[in-house]
């Protein structure tokens, strides 16, 4: 059997497919992620929200859960408008037969969480729902929409934490996660 050209393999336990045995190497991982500049300090360093610094700010309690949960939410709905931005009119042909709704308040009832809505029709809600989330933040001042937007949307590092704090507190009424939050507690207790 000739030799192939290339590096010699090392020597080392190797599974089934002939990859490196990755066994026991969790702790190596583990040392790693422990080991990342966004992740040094923090209690439970496994926890998702360290990635960004919006989480980071909801772990060490300089944001509420409304506030962490109102800066997803528009997160979301500035990806969603920049999709319906850039959508393109879809031949009715082309689209599948009920699109699964992005967000379940969104899917018409009785559907199964179908949005049963063209593309059009959808871009025009997002588009509507992005107006009505930015005005709100427009009104709480510039400087709160541009941390807002620096913070959750761009993944930077927080400058003004007043201006994050109001602007995600009008987002989370805008939204109604504080008015839900606040029922459900409410419930629980009576």
């Amino acid at each position: 059997m000739a030799r192939r050209p290339g590096r010699k393999r090392k020597i080392v336990v190797r599974q089934p497919n002939g990859q490196p045995s990755r066994a026991g190497r969790t702790d190596d991982i583990l040392s790693v992620a422990r080991n990342q500049p966004h992740r040094r300090g923090l209690a439970d360093f496994r926890d998702e929200r360290a990635a960004d610094p919006l989480g980071r700010l909801a772990l060490a309690g300089l944001i509420d859960a409304d506030a962490y949960e109102a800066g997803k939410a528009w997160r979301v709905l500035v990806a969603a408008y920049r999709r319906a931005l850039d959508a393109p009119i879809a031949s009715p042909r082309s689209l599948p037969a009920g699109p699964i709704a992005a967000v379940s308040e969104l899917a018409e009832p009785g559907t199964g969480g179908l949005d049963m809505r063209t593309p059009e029709e959808r871009d025009q809600a997002t588009r509507r729902r992005w107006a009505a989330a930015q005005r709100v933040l427009r009104e709480a001042g510039y400087q709160v929409v541009a941390e807002v937007e620096s913070v959750a949307v761009d993944g930077q590092e927080a400058r003004n934490l007043d201006s994050l704090r109001r602007g995600l507190g009008a987002l989370a009424w805008h939204f109604g996660i504080a008015g839900r939050r606040r029922r459900a507690s409410h419930a629980a207790t009576h």
